[in-house]
Order: C-alpha cells, then sequence, then structure tokens
C-alpha cells in the first residue's frame, strides 16, 4: 500500500474505525427508533382510551363545559354545533382515508412481492392520517428496496402505482371525506396533524386537526354573533 499510496496505510485500523463508526450509527439509529416507538405506542393507547372515554361520558362532559361557558345559550348551542359538526367531519374523514389509502398501498406491495406486506399495510394505515406522503414513507423505500434486490420491473410498477393511484385516494377522497364537512384547507389539516403529532405525538394525529378545526369554528360563531363589536 505504501508503494501505490506514498504514504503508509494501516489498513486494519481503518477497518476497526469504520466498524466501530458503523456500529455506533446503528446503535444510534435504534436507540432512537426504539424511542419512536415508545412514544407512538403510549400515544395509540391513549388515543384509544380518550375515544372510548368520549364515547361512554363524552354528552355528560359535554353538557358540564357548556354549562361553565359564560355566554347565552343561543351562542353556546351554535357554538357546540359548529364544533361537533367540524370534529366528526375531521374524525370520519382521517379514519376514512386512512383505511383505504393504506389498503389500497398495501394492495400495491402484495402485488410486487415486497415481504411482510400485511405489517407495512397496517403501517400505511396508521401513516395515512398524514396527509399527501403518509404512506409514501413505506412504499417509497419499498420501490428502493425492489430496484437494489434487481427486480426493476415490480420496483417501476410500484413507483408509478403509488404516484398515480395511491396519491389519487388522498387527493380525491380526503377533500370530499374531510375538506367537504369540515370546511379546512389541505394546509391547515397538513399543519394540524404535523404540528399535532409533533406535540402530542401518535394522538396528535388526531387531536391536531381537531384542535384546529375547533378554532376555526370558535371564529365562526363569534364572527357572526359579535360582528358588530
Amino acid at each position: 500500500m505504501l508503494e501505490l499510496t506514498g504514504r503508509e496505510v494501516d489498513i486494519r485500523q481503518n477497518a476497526n474505525e469504520l466498524f466501530q463508526s458503523f456500529t455506533s450509527t446503528t446503535l444510534g439509529g435504534f436507540t432512537e427508533f426504539l424511542r419512536f416507538f415508545t412514544h407512538f405506542t403510549i400515544g395509540i393507547t391513549i388515543m384509544i382510551f380518550l375515544i372510548y372515554y368520549l364515547l361512554v361520558d363524552g354528552k355528560q362532559f359535554f353538557e358540564w363545559v357548556k354549562a361553565i361557558i359564560p355566554l347565552s345559550d343561543e351562542i353556546k348551542e351554535s357554538l357546540f354545533n359548529e364544533m361537533r359538526s367540524t370534529s366528526w367531519a375531521v374524525i370520519e374523514g382521517h379514519v376514512l382515508v386512512a383505511i383505504i389509502q393504506g389498503l389500497v398501498a398495501g394492495l400495491g406491495l402484495f402485488l410486487t412481492g415486497v415481504p411482510n406486506y400485511f405489517f407495512w399495510t397496517f403501517i400505511m394505515v396508521l401513516l395515512g392520517f398524514i396527509p399527501i406522503f403518509g404512506t409514501f414513507l413505506i412504499w417509497g423505500p419499498a420501490t428502493a428496496y425492489l430496484f437494489l434486490i434487481g427486480d426493476v420491473s415490480s420496483a417501476l410498477f410500484l413507483a408509478i402505482y403509488g404516484l398515480v393511484i395511491v396519491s389519487l385516494t388522498d387527493n380525491v377522497i380526503r377533500p370530499f371525506a374531510v375538506d367537504r364537512g369540515s370546511d379546512l384547507h389541505p394546509a391547515v389539516i397538513l399543519i394540524g396533524v404535523i404540528g399535532g403529532a409533533y406535540v402530542f405525538g401518535a394522538v396528535g394525529l388526531f387531536i391536531g386537526p381537531i384542535m384546529l378545526g375547533i378554532f376555526k369554528s370558535v371564529l365562526l360563531v363569534f364572527k357572526n354573533n359579535y360582528e358588530d363589536l
């Protein structure tokens, strides 16, 4: 090696340093993934409990909230009706879109022979709550995987399928299922999803858009009742 480079190179030492760097990076990545998975699992668990108790005791809770708000009965009724319709539109729309988009993307993985497609389909249903690029976080790397193992035709098929068919479910179904009922712009929904997930974890996927929808409802009701102020 001295003859080729003009300086002495310790191949064993370089190999050890490379291995140590790779090991450190891998362990760091695994630690971050474990932390993310723990937070995500806790968030999903909290979300399930919240949904359960809202279904069981939600009516009593809202009645209590209505009783302590210092507004007239007419304005409170208008406010809660608007909040209720917006919140349910966001929830129902996101659940519907996430399930459809995850299943459609999972079908693409199945058709191209991606391993563990059932598990990745479940993950894509969860990621489907994130507008625009949610399921791409799975089928995008899956396309790269197929290309790296030499299955170019399947990789091309999955890329086209994802960009056209999967994206179509997000661009067509979401506006009808979510935006129409809640009257929220897709950009606002995206901000609510990302911001909610950042602040609240997995449960923020629901809470973020709902909070923005409620905020919009409050502004709308106050505008209609206090526009002379």
